[in-house]
C-alpha cells in the first residue's frame, strides 16, 4: 500500500499521491546530515552550537547516554545552567531516577528542544541524524537502542514521545534524488516507523505519541546552499536544487503536508496520538514560518528551541504541569546564550526585543 513521493510540480493531473506503489530504499544510509564541519551559514571558525545532539548513542558507548544536560560544546563557548532547580535532595533526584522517567523523548536533533527541561522524571535521547527510515529496519541500531531502553524502562513511565523525519523529508529526499536518481518512498517510511512505534513492548496505559515533521523555515534560494553546508550535496548538486522547483516553499512545505498526513493516519490506525504544531508557527496564507521561530543562521533547517517549546508547553498540558514552576522565566537566559554564540549572524532575533514570552504571544 506504499507509494513513491512525487513533488507536486510533477505530479499528473489527479495524481495525488505519486503514482503506482515502488520501494525506493537505499542499500546503505546517507551521509551524516546533522554533523555539518560548522554551523550552515557560519564563518570559517565560528564556534558550533545547537548542532548534532544532546544524549547521541554511539556503539562504543553501547547506546547508554541518557540525560537533560546540553554540552557546552553544543550550545556555545560557555556552558549554560538551564532554567529550572533541580529537587532540593539529591536523594530526591536518585530516587526519581531508579523509578524511571515518567515521560520519555526518543528523536533525531529536533528532539533536543525538550532537553531544555530540567526535570529528572523527563528523559530526553537524541539520535545523530538518526531516520524514520533507520527506524523500519530491523537490524537498525537506533531501533534496537530505542527498544531495549524502552524495555528497561520501570513502571513509572506514563509516556513516550517521538520525534523522527525531519531527515527524511528535508535531507534524505535531496540526497536521494541528486546524488542516487531515485524517488524517496515518504509513504512507506511512514508506515514502518508508525509500524516500530506501535510495536514498542510497553504497558496498554503508556500514551505513545509520534510528532510531526516541523515546516522548513528555509527561504528558496537558502535551500540549496544548506544543503551543501550540511553535508548532504556537493556544491555543484546544490546549485542544481537552486535551479529547480524543488527548492519552492510551497513545493517543500506540500512535502512536510504529505509525509504528516500519512503518519496522522498510520496513528489513527494504531490508537498511537499524533501531534504537530505547524498551524501556530506559520502563516496560514503563505506557510512561512514566522521570525519568532527561525534561526539567526540562513541555512539552519532547525528552529529556535525557547520559542518552540513554548508551543509546545501551550499544547501539551501534560509537559507543562512537569516543567518546574519557574522554567519559562528562564528560556529567555538560554537563548541569549545561543545566541551570543554567532557573533557572525547579520540579523537579530526578534525575542531580543521583547523576550521569549512577548516574540510566541506577539508572533
Amino acid at each position: 500500500m506504499s507509494g513513491k513521493y512525487v513533488p507536486p510540480h510533477l505530479r499528473g493531473r489527479g495524481d495525488a499521491t505519486g503514482g503506482s506503489a515502488q520501494n525506493s530504499r537505499w542499500s546503505s544510509n546517507p551521509p551524516d546530515h546533522h554533523s555539518p564541519s560548522r554551523p550552515p551559514s557560519a564563518p570559517a571558525g565560528a564556534s558550533s552550537s545547537r548542532w548534532g545532539n544532546v544524549t547521541a548513542p554511539s556503539a562504543s558507548t553501547g547506546g547508554s547516554r541518557w540525560g537533560n544536560v546540553t554540552d557546552p560544546s553544543l550550545r556555545g563557548p560557555a556552558a549554560v545552567r538551564r532554567p529550572g532547580p533541580p529537587p532540593a535532595q539529591s536523594s530526591d533526584r536518585a530516587a526519581y531516577q531508579r523509578a524511571g522517567p515518567k515521560a520519555a523523548f526518543f528523536g533525531d536533533s529536533f528532539v533536543r528542544l525538550f532537553g531544555l527541561i530540567d526535570e529528572p522524571t523527563i528523559k530526553v535521547r537524541g539520535f545523530k541524524g538518526g531516520s524514520a527510515k533507520g527506524l523500519g529496519r530491523e537490524d537498525n541500531e537506533n531501533r534496537n537502542v530505542i527498544t531495549s531502553a524502552v524495555e528497561r524502562m520501570g513502571s513509572n513511565v506514563e509516556r513516550l514521545v517521538f520525534v523522527f523525519g525531519s531527515v527524511d523529508v528535508h535531507l534524505s529526499f535531496y540526497y536521494m534524488k541528486y546524488v542516487k536518481g531515485a524517488d524517496i518512498d515518504l509513504d512507506d517510511i511512514a508506515e514502518s516507523y508508525v509500524d516500530f512505534v506501535a510495536g514498542l513492548p510497553s504497558d496498554p496505559s503508556v500514551i505513545k505519541t509520534v510528532v510531526g515533521v516541523y515546516f522548513s523555515p528555509l527561504e528558496d534560494a537558502d535551500v540549496g546552499p544548506s544543503l551543501h553546508s550540511y553535508g548532504s550535496l556537493t556544491e555543484e548538486q546544490a546549485a542544481l536544487v537552486s535551479e529547480s522547483d524543488d527548492a519552492k516553499l510551497k513545493n517543500r512545505q506540500e512535502r512536510v503536508m504529505f509525509f504528516n498526513k500519512i503518519l496522522k493516519k498510520q496513528c489513527e490506525e494504531r490508537n498511537i496520538e499524533y501531534c504537530d504544531i505547524n498551524e501556530e508557527m506559520t502563516d496560514p496564507e503563505t506557510l512561512v514560518i514566522k521570525e519568532s521561530f527561525k534561526d539567526i543562521s540562513n541555512h539552519n533547517i532547525h528552529l529556535v528551541w525557547e520559542t518552540t517549546l513554548l508551543l509546545w508547553l501551550d499544547k501539551w498540558e501534560w509537559l507543562r504541569a512537569m516543567a518546574p514552576p519557574d522554567f519559562a522565566s528562564g528560556l529567555q537566559s538560554t537563548l541569549e546564550d545561543y545566541l551570543a554564540t554567532k557573533p557572525w549572524a547579520e540579523k537579530t532575533h526578534v525575542a531580543q526585543t521583547v523576550g521569549v514570552d512577548g516574540a510566541v504571544r506577539n508572533a
